[in-house]
Protein backbone atom coordinates (compact mmCIF):
# COMPACT_ATOMS: atom_id res chain seq x y z
CA UNK A 1 0.00 0.00 0.00
CA UNK A 2 0.98 3.13 -0.80
CA UNK A 3 0.41 6.64 1.33
CA UNK A 4 1.30 10.35 -0.03
CA UNK A 5 1.85 12.91 3.21
CA UNK A 6 1.26 16.06 3.35
CA UNK A 7 1.50 18.21 0.22
CA UNK A 8 4.27 19.76 0.59
CA UNK A 9 6.90 20.04 -2.53
CA UNK A 10 8.68 17.35 -1.17
CA UNK A 11 5.91 15.09 -0.48
CA UNK A 12 6.90 11.79 1.56
CA UNK A 13 6.11 8.76 0.12
CA UNK A 14 5.34 5.61 2.46
CA UNK A 15 5.13 1.92 1.50
CA UNK A 16 3.70 -0.51 3.69
CA UNK A 17 3.13 -3.93 3.57
CA UNK A 18 3.27 -7.48 4.98
CA UNK A 19 6.08 -9.98 4.95
CA UNK A 20 4.43 -13.13 3.35
CA UNK A 21 7.95 -15.03 2.69
CA UNK A 22 11.26 -15.37 4.12
CA UNK A 23 14.00 -16.12 2.09
CA UNK A 24 17.49 -17.47 4.01
CA UNK A 25 20.74 -17.47 2.81
CA UNK A 26 23.06 -20.33 3.68
CA UNK A 27 26.02 -21.86 2.21
CA UNK A 28 26.75 -25.09 -0.68
CA UNK A 29 28.86 -26.51 -2.09
CA UNK A 30 29.00 -24.94 -5.86
CA UNK A 31 28.23 -27.80 -8.27
CA UNK A 32 31.42 -28.28 -10.68
CA UNK A 33 31.50 -31.64 -11.26
CA UNK A 34 30.81 -31.19 -14.84
CA UNK A 35 33.73 -28.96 -15.62
CA UNK A 36 35.45 -31.90 -17.54
CA UNK A 37 32.62 -32.56 -19.67
CA UNK A 38 32.22 -29.88 -20.56
CA UNK A 39 36.07 -29.81 -21.59
CA UNK A 40 35.62 -33.51 -22.97
CA UNK A 41 37.75 -34.23 -26.05
CA UNK A 42 40.05 -31.06 -25.19
CA UNK A 43 42.60 -32.32 -22.75
CA UNK A 44 46.41 -31.36 -23.31
CA UNK A 45 48.84 -33.57 -25.23
CA UNK A 46 52.29 -33.28 -24.67
CA UNK A 47 53.26 -33.37 -27.84
CA UNK A 48 53.86 -30.24 -30.82
CA UNK A 49 52.22 -31.58 -33.20
CA UNK A 50 48.88 -31.96 -31.29
CA UNK A 51 48.63 -28.06 -32.01
CA UNK A 52 49.89 -28.40 -35.44
CA UNK A 53 47.29 -31.03 -36.35
CA UNK A 54 44.26 -29.07 -34.29
CA UNK A 55 45.20 -25.80 -36.23
CA UNK A 56 45.52 -27.72 -39.82
CA UNK A 57 41.63 -29.24 -39.18
CA UNK A 58 39.86 -26.13 -39.32
CA UNK A 59 37.70 -27.67 -41.75
CA UNK A 60 37.46 -30.87 -39.86
CA UNK A 61 33.46 -31.21 -38.55
CA UNK A 62 34.10 -33.38 -35.98
CA UNK A 63 37.05 -31.23 -34.64
CA UNK A 64 36.21 -30.54 -30.82
CA UNK A 65 35.89 -26.64 -30.30
CA UNK A 66 38.05 -25.51 -27.49
CA UNK A 67 36.11 -23.38 -24.60
CA UNK A 68 37.96 -20.17 -23.66
CA UNK A 69 36.95 -19.41 -19.88
CA UNK A 70 34.36 -16.70 -20.65
CA UNK A 71 32.49 -19.01 -22.47
CA UNK A 72 32.43 -21.76 -20.10
CA UNK A 73 31.13 -19.29 -16.97
CA UNK A 74 28.05 -18.71 -18.95
CA UNK A 75 26.97 -22.23 -18.62
CA UNK A 76 28.66 -23.01 -15.18
CA UNK A 77 26.86 -21.85 -12.40
CA UNK A 78 29.30 -20.63 -10.02
CA UNK A 79 31.11 -17.06 -8.84
CA UNK A 80 34.43 -15.87 -10.58
CA UNK A 81 36.62 -17.38 -7.00
CA UNK A 82 34.57 -20.32 -6.90
CA UNK A 83 34.98 -21.48 -11.02
CA UNK A 84 38.69 -20.63 -10.73
CA UNK A 85 39.03 -23.25 -7.16
CA UNK A 86 37.02 -25.71 -9.38
CA UNK A 87 39.42 -25.35 -12.46
CA UNK A 88 42.27 -25.36 -10.24
CA UNK A 89 40.89 -28.81 -8.41
CA UNK A 90 40.26 -30.46 -12.01
CA UNK A 91 43.64 -29.41 -13.06
CA UNK A 92 42.48 -27.41 -16.29
CA UNK A 93 45.15 -25.85 -18.11
CA UNK A 94 44.68 -22.01 -19.63
CA UNK A 95 46.90 -21.82 -22.90
CA UNK A 96 46.63 -19.57 -24.93
CA UNK A 97 43.46 -18.35 -24.33
CA UNK A 98 41.32 -21.63 -24.01
CA UNK A 99 40.74 -24.58 -21.48
CA UNK A 100 42.95 -27.87 -21.52
CA UNK A 101 42.11 -30.66 -18.96
CA UNK A 102 45.70 -32.10 -18.14
CA UNK A 103 45.70 -35.83 -17.93
CA UNK A 104 46.26 -37.39 -14.89
CA UNK A 105 49.00 -39.64 -16.08
CA UNK A 106 50.80 -36.40 -17.44
CA UNK A 107 50.53 -34.53 -13.97
CA UNK A 108 52.06 -37.50 -12.16
CA UNK A 109 55.16 -38.20 -14.89
CA UNK A 110 55.77 -33.59 -15.07
CA UNK A 111 55.52 -33.65 -11.00
CA UNK A 112 58.26 -36.76 -10.53
CA UNK A 113 60.43 -34.87 -13.36
CA UNK A 114 60.31 -31.71 -10.73
CA UNK A 115 61.31 -33.74 -7.66
CA UNK A 116 64.21 -34.79 -10.07
CA UNK A 117 65.03 -31.24 -11.04
CA UNK A 118 65.20 -29.95 -7.58
CA UNK A 119 67.34 -33.08 -6.38
CA UNK A 120 69.78 -32.77 -9.34
CA UNK A 121 70.73 -29.39 -10.43
CA UNK A 122 71.34 -28.03 -7.58
CA UNK A 123 68.29 -25.54 -6.53
CA UNK A 124 66.98 -24.67 -2.86
CA UNK A 125 65.36 -27.32 -1.11
CA UNK A 126 62.11 -26.91 -0.24
CA UNK A 127 61.03 -25.50 2.54
CA UNK A 128 63.27 -22.09 0.86
CA UNK A 129 61.64 -20.55 -1.77
CA UNK A 130 63.47 -21.58 -5.16
CA UNK A 131 63.70 -19.42 -8.34
CA UNK A 132 60.90 -19.99 -10.28
CA UNK A 133 62.21 -18.65 -13.98
CA UNK A 134 65.55 -21.17 -13.30
CA UNK A 135 63.02 -24.12 -12.46
CA UNK A 136 61.17 -24.05 -15.19
CA UNK A 137 64.05 -23.36 -17.46
CA UNK A 138 65.88 -26.45 -16.27
CA UNK A 139 62.73 -28.41 -16.36
CA UNK A 140 62.36 -27.23 -20.21
CA UNK A 141 65.82 -27.69 -20.91
CA UNK A 142 66.16 -31.39 -19.51
CA UNK A 143 62.56 -32.41 -20.04
CA UNK A 144 61.00 -30.43 -22.62
CA UNK A 145 58.15 -29.69 -20.84
CA UNK A 146 56.17 -26.54 -21.65
CA UNK A 147 56.77 -23.60 -19.77
CA UNK A 148 53.11 -22.62 -19.56
CA UNK A 149 52.21 -26.03 -18.04
CA UNK A 150 54.79 -25.70 -15.86
CA UNK A 151 54.06 -22.35 -14.53
CA UNK A 152 50.07 -23.57 -13.86
CA UNK A 153 51.60 -26.58 -11.78
CA UNK A 154 53.68 -24.15 -9.63
CA UNK A 155 50.79 -22.02 -8.87
CA UNK A 156 48.71 -25.43 -8.16
CA UNK A 157 51.34 -26.93 -6.04
CA UNK A 158 52.71 -23.99 -3.83
CA UNK A 159 52.68 -19.87 -3.27
CA UNK A 160 54.50 -17.50 -5.63
CA UNK A 161 56.02 -14.03 -4.93
CA UNK A 162 58.21 -11.21 -6.34
CA UNK A 163 57.53 -10.66 -10.05
CA UNK A 164 59.27 -11.51 -13.23
CA UNK A 165 62.05 -13.14 -13.26
CA UNK A 166 62.81 -12.67 -9.64
CA UNK A 167 59.78 -14.66 -8.85
CA UNK A 168 60.37 -17.28 -5.95
CA UNK A 169 58.11 -20.26 -5.54
CA UNK A 170 57.14 -21.97 -2.13
CA UNK A 171 56.80 -25.73 -3.13
CA UNK A 172 53.73 -27.43 -1.30
CA UNK A 173 55.56 -30.82 -0.54
CA UNK A 174 52.34 -32.44 0.92
CA UNK A 175 50.22 -31.73 -2.02
CA UNK A 176 53.16 -32.78 -4.44
CA UNK A 177 54.22 -36.11 -2.89
CA UNK A 178 50.65 -37.24 -2.23
CA UNK A 179 49.69 -36.13 -5.68
CA UNK A 180 52.16 -38.45 -7.04
CA UNK A 181 51.11 -41.48 -4.58
CA UNK A 182 47.79 -41.14 -6.36
CA UNK A 183 49.26 -41.42 -9.71
CA UNK A 184 51.39 -44.58 -8.63
CA UNK A 185 47.37 -46.09 -6.50
CA UNK A 186 45.70 -45.10 -10.13
CA UNK A 187 47.88 -47.16 -12.40
CA UNK A 188 47.35 -50.30 -10.51
CA UNK A 189 44.97 -52.40 -11.47
CA UNK A 190 44.60 -54.60 -8.33
CA UNK A 191 44.46 -53.82 -4.42
CA UNK A 192 48.15 -53.60 -3.41
CA UNK A 193 49.76 -54.40 -0.39
CA UNK A 194 50.70 -50.89 1.52
CA UNK A 195 54.07 -51.65 2.18
CA UNK A 196 54.79 -52.43 -1.25
CA UNK A 197 53.12 -49.30 -2.26
CA UNK A 198 55.15 -47.22 0.08
CA UNK A 199 58.06 -48.64 -1.64
CA UNK A 200 57.38 -47.77 -5.28
CA UNK A 201 56.37 -44.40 -3.60
CA UNK A 202 59.56 -43.61 -2.35
CA UNK A 203 61.56 -44.65 -5.73
CA UNK A 204 59.39 -41.99 -7.39
CA UNK A 205 59.87 -39.25 -5.28
CA UNK A 206 63.60 -39.87 -4.45
CA UNK A 207 65.60 -40.00 -1.56
CA UNK A 208 65.98 -36.45 -0.65
CA UNK A 209 62.11 -36.22 -0.54
CA UNK A 210 60.82 -39.73 1.38
CA UNK A 211 60.13 -37.90 4.69
CA UNK A 212 57.33 -36.48 3.18
CA UNK A 213 55.56 -39.78 2.26
CA UNK A 214 52.07 -40.40 4.57
CA UNK A 215 49.46 -42.25 3.78
CA UNK A 216 47.05 -39.76 4.92
CA UNK A 217 47.91 -37.78 1.87
CA UNK A 218 46.05 -40.04 -0.09
CA UNK A 219 42.94 -39.41 2.16
CA UNK A 220 39.68 -39.36 -0.14
CA UNK A 221 41.55 -41.47 -2.93
CA UNK A 222 41.56 -44.99 -1.34
CA UNK A 223 39.76 -47.83 0.48
CA UNK A 224 42.16 -49.94 2.74
CA UNK A 225 41.48 -53.13 3.66
CA UNK A 226 43.26 -55.56 6.58
CA UNK A 227 45.34 -58.41 5.90
CA UNK A 228 46.96 -60.65 8.35
CA UNK A 229 49.66 -61.77 6.96
CA UNK A 230 52.00 -60.13 3.96
CA UNK A 231 54.93 -61.42 1.71
CA UNK A 232 56.47 -59.26 4.38
CA UNK A 233 56.18 -61.46 7.48
CA UNK A 234 53.71 -59.05 9.32
CA UNK A 235 50.25 -57.20 9.51
CA UNK A 236 49.32 -54.81 6.91
CA UNK A 237 46.80 -53.58 4.70
CA UNK A 238 45.85 -53.45 0.95
CA UNK A 239 45.47 -50.34 -1.09
CA UNK A 240 42.17 -49.78 -3.59
CA UNK A 241 42.19 -46.71 -5.62
CA UNK A 242 38.76 -45.21 -5.02
CA UNK A 243 38.72 -41.30 -5.73
CA UNK A 244 35.56 -39.65 -4.39
CA UNK A 245 35.85 -37.12 -7.13
CA UNK A 246 34.47 -40.30 -8.84
CA UNK A 247 31.40 -40.14 -6.73
CA UNK A 248 27.83 -38.80 -6.95
CA UNK A 249 27.95 -35.16 -5.75
CA UNK A 250 24.13 -35.85 -4.72
CA UNK A 251 24.14 -36.73 -1.27
CA UNK A 252 21.66 -39.87 -1.51
CA UNK A 253 23.22 -41.00 -4.42
CA UNK A 254 26.54 -40.58 -2.74
CA UNK A 255 25.68 -42.92 0.23
CA UNK A 256 23.74 -45.72 -2.22
CA UNK A 257 27.28 -45.56 -3.85
CA UNK A 258 29.21 -45.67 -0.36
CA UNK A 259 27.31 -48.33 1.12
CA UNK A 260 27.24 -50.51 -2.18
CA UNK A 261 31.00 -50.46 -2.12
CA UNK A 262 31.28 -51.41 1.39
CA UNK A 263 28.53 -52.25 4.09
CA UNK A 264 30.07 -50.77 6.87
CA UNK A 265 32.16 -47.79 7.78
CA UNK A 266 34.23 -46.62 10.14
CA UNK A 267 32.71 -42.55 10.68
CA UNK A 268 36.20 -41.23 10.04
CA UNK A 269 36.42 -42.98 6.84
CA UNK A 270 33.25 -42.14 5.71
CA UNK A 271 33.67 -38.11 6.81
CA UNK A 272 36.44 -37.96 4.14
CA UNK A 273 34.04 -38.78 1.30
CA UNK A 274 31.52 -36.18 2.53
CA UNK A 275 34.08 -33.52 2.71
CA UNK A 276 33.90 -32.44 -0.79
CA UNK A 277 29.75 -32.03 -0.77
CA UNK A 278 29.28 -30.62 2.65
CA UNK A 279 30.21 -26.53 3.42
CA UNK A 280 31.28 -27.66 6.98
CA UNK A 281 31.76 -30.47 9.91
CA UNK A 282 28.09 -29.18 10.94
CA UNK A 283 26.84 -30.04 7.39
CA UNK A 284 28.91 -33.33 7.17
CA UNK A 285 27.78 -34.54 10.52
CA UNK A 286 24.15 -33.70 9.54
CA UNK A 287 24.66 -36.34 6.57
CA UNK A 288 26.23 -38.81 8.16
CA UNK A 289 23.42 -38.52 10.98
CA UNK A 290 20.82 -39.22 7.83
CA UNK A 291 22.69 -41.63 6.25
CA UNK A 292 23.18 -43.87 9.44
CA UNK A 293 20.01 -46.35 9.22
CA UNK A 294 21.73 -48.60 12.17
CA UNK A 295 24.54 -47.53 14.46
CA UNK A 296 26.30 -51.33 15.27
CA UNK A 297 28.96 -49.69 17.28
CA UNK A 298 31.37 -46.92 17.90
CA UNK A 299 32.72 -45.70 15.54
CA UNK A 300 30.78 -48.17 12.71
CA UNK A 301 27.97 -46.95 10.16
CA UNK A 302 26.23 -49.19 8.55
CA UNK A 303 23.05 -49.10 6.59
CA UNK A 304 22.27 -46.94 3.53
CA UNK A 305 20.89 -43.13 3.54
CA UNK A 306 17.57 -42.29 5.09
CA UNK A 307 15.41 -40.08 2.90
Amino acid sequence: MVESLGSTEASTLVISGEVSEILELVPAVPRLEKLLHHLRGCEWNDDESDEETYESNVNDPLRRRRMTLDELRNIVQASDSELEEGLRKARILNLGGTLRPLPMSSLTEILVTLLLTIASTGLPRPPKPIPLVKLVQNIEDEFQVNPDVMEHIAIWYGTISGEGDKRMWDADMKAIIGEIGVGILRRAEDPVEEVEFVERWKEQVGDMFTEHIDITLLDGNYLSTPIPHTGYGESSNTLLYYPRSSLPTDAAQRFQALFLTRPKWKTEDMAIYLEDIAVDKKERDRLMLNASLFLYRPPIISGSFAQ
